[in-house]
């Protein structure tokens, strides 16, 4: 926690601002989460502990860093990638199919059926799905029976 303190604050001192950090391990596994106000103790002037743009690289660097020195794996390493993201509000009903058509195309992946995201983008529509958009990372389709879209 002191290193990433130290990462995360360059320039400041321990008496320059306050956080709080909480452990918890509800999910079978250590988390640590912290919470750091806006607040320089010092002076009260407004403190951003963490602009995205400018920090990004400098604390994904501290944790490829720690995550090495403690034997860790890589959360960012592509093994690690989840083949689904669903929202975490999506209905059970709607859950399920998109569970069962991931499992299709990795099927069809593994056979050698697909072999690009055009080939993906076929056989959803070939299967009666209307492709709705389609990004760098994903693919919607248009729920079938309306409503909104939700990425595969």
């Amino acid at each position: 926690m002191a290193s990433f303190e130290r990462v995360l604050m360059p320039g400041l001192d321990k008496d320059q601002y306050s956080v709080l950090w909480v452990e918890h391990q509800d999910k079978g596994r250590l988390e640590l989460n912290f919470l750091i106000p806006n607040t320089e103790l010092l002076t009260g002037k407004r403190l951003q502990p963490y602009y995205d743009r400018a920090d990004r690289p400098r604390i994904d660097a501290w944790q490829t860093i720690v995550n090495g020195r403690l034997g860790l794996h890589d959360p960012n390493a592509p093994e690690n990638r989840r083949v689904l993201v669903t929202p975490s509000a999506l209905p059970e009903a709607k859950q399920e199919a998109a569970e069962t058509i991931t499992r299709g195309l990795l099927a069809l992946a593994s056979s050698g059926e697909v072999k690009n995201r055009q080939d993906v983008t076929e056989v959803l529509e070939n299967a009666g799905f209307e492709v709705v958009r389609t990004t760098k990372n994903s693919i919607s389709i248009a729920d079938p029976d309306g409503g909104a879209k939700h990425p595969t």
